[in-house]
């Protein structure tokens, strides 16, 4: 029987629920309630069958407002593998999002693997952690007052307006927030100082905050210090250049790699300005410079800190790899680099960590 590709619809979500289930031998809906709370993201799979039988699924959940994909939820049938399905699946994923306007795409996982189907490492997820002696010393006194509850419903604007400060980009609508929040095997909790909200965080059952955001970035001490757990506190975080992030790196104990997020780009100038959303903090003079690109030449201009990317037909100042192109979104990417590129770059991806999908 031949293979066919299809997009599911919300008739296969119990389907792909089973599917992912088997092959990962995991409950998707609570690994992934974000995503597995509705029906309706799953319009946002490709399934490859042979006689109406799954065979494979590949999550590719797209962000309308800024034009990009995560790809995720990759699973083949064990009984299908060493096939090929792989690469047909992200042969897939490129067609779908190239006749439907996504201008970029990202996932995480093994950098080396998905390299062959160009994605390339543009970040990383970072966990830090928090021994407990280091965190006796954290004892800042000015914040003394500061406490946590559970979150409640009538917080909810409060709570969505640190989240969407934080992230610089926001992807969860209002009304998913708190649900999504809640979704996990975990508490979500209120930060507060003096009786106002300042934070929240989403502790799991193992004492682990996978989700954190903060007023102000100087007040984490004092979370981390009241948490105080016996066997030390982890927290999770991508976003390298993050206040948030630089103040855990300068407490934590130790801070490692957990899995790197990869790009791949359809369209570089959409994807230069999305990159210029997430790094408000970019600060460059008045500059151009001609970048040439795996096959192609492109003009960089940037002008009162707005960018714009065109492909030119002159010649190049600069030759690069597309994989070398996407270190330079990485801090050590830029090591060693060319004088005219250190004019243009660093400029930092700070997608936030909770909201991959």
């Amino acid at each position: 029987m031949s293979i066919t590709c299809r997009q599911a619809t919300e008739k296969d979500f119990d389907k792909i629920i089973s599917f992912l289930d088997k092959c990962y031998q995991k409950d998707f809906k609570a690994l992934l309630p974000k995503v597995y709370l509705h029906k309706e993201y799953a319009s946002s799979h490709l399934l490859l069958e042979e006689d109406n039988k799954i065979i494979a699924v590949i999550g590719n959940f797209v962000n309308q407002q800024y034009g990009f994909s995560f790809v995720g939820s990759v699973a083949i049938d064990p009984e299908y593998q060493n096939r090929g399905l792989l690469r047909k699946l992200f042969e897939e994923v490129d067609k779908f999002n190239k006749e439907n306007k996504v201008n970029f795409t990202f996932l995480t996982g093994d950098k080396y693997l998905y390299e062959k189907y160009g994605y390339y490492r543009v970040g990383a997820l970072y966990g830090f952690r928090f021994i407990e002696k280091s965190m006796n010393y954290l004892m800042p006194t000015q914040h003394d007052d500061i406490y946590f509850m559970p979150a409640n419903k009538e917080d909810e604007e409060k709570l969505y307006e640190i989240y969407k400060a934080s992230t610089k980009a926001a992807y969860r609508s209002k009304d998913r927030f708190i649900e999504t929040c809640l979704s996990y095997d975990g508490k979500l909790m209120e930060i507060r100082k003096s009786g106002a909200i300042i934070g929240y965080f989403i502790i799991n059952q193992m004492g682990m905050i996978g989700e954190i955001a903060l007023s102000d970035p100087i007040y984490l001490t004092s979370v981390i210090h009241l948490l105080n757990h016996d066997q030390g506190q982890s927290i999770v975080m991508m976003n390298h250049d993050n206040p948030l992030f630089n103040e855990a790196k300068k407490y934590a104990d130790s801070f490692m790699n957990l899995s790197f997020l990869s790009a791949k780009i359809y369209d570089l100038d959409a994807f230069m300005k999305y990159v210029f959303i997430l790094d408000s903090n970019y600060k460059k003079e008045d500059n151009s410079l001609l970048l040439g690109i795996d096959d192609k030449n492109y003009c960089f201009k940037i002008k009162n800190n707005e960018i714009n990317v065109s492909v030119t037909d002159q010649e190049a100042d600069i030759k690069l790899s597309m994989k070398k192109f996407m270190s330079l979104f990485t801090p050590e990417g830029l090591e060693c680099t060319h004088k005219a590129l250190r004019s243009l770059f660093p400029i930092y991806f700070d997608i936030p960590t909770s909201d991959h999908y």
